[in-house]
């Protein structure tokens, strides 16, 4: 019994707590912010050059009329648009929880 009390007192020593996740949260929110940014600036240049060279020019016309069409989806709330976008964060979450299963 004492040794099961033990644990879940090294348990709880070992949780993130209120302070650590209020440090934590500032830099997790500029993390999503980056990738966001990075999500609606890069993705769509990187889908233009790919879909360039395999199918083509865009039908209306360069990167920017791309853009503005993916701009308009997103503000449509269209999902495909929507993980186009969020796509390098959730690529950076999928890389930590690697990270942290092969740590542990």
């Amino acid at each position: 019994m004492n040794d099961s009390v033990n644990e879940v007192i090294d348990a709880s020593r070992t949780a993130p707590g209120p302070a650590l996740l209020s440090r934590s949260l500032p830099r997790e929110l500029l993390l999503l912010v980056l990738c966001l940014a990075l999500g609606v600036l890069v993705m769509p240049c990187i889908i233009f050059a790919a879909g360039r060279l395999s199918l083509g020019p865009y039908e209306h016309g360069g990167v920017f009329a791309l853009w503005h069409d993916f701009l308009v989806g997103l503000a449509h709330g269209s999902e495909a648009f929507w993980f186009v976008a969020l796509c390098p964060y959730i690529l950076l979450c999928v890389l930590r929880l690697l990270l942290r299963l092969l740590h542990n």
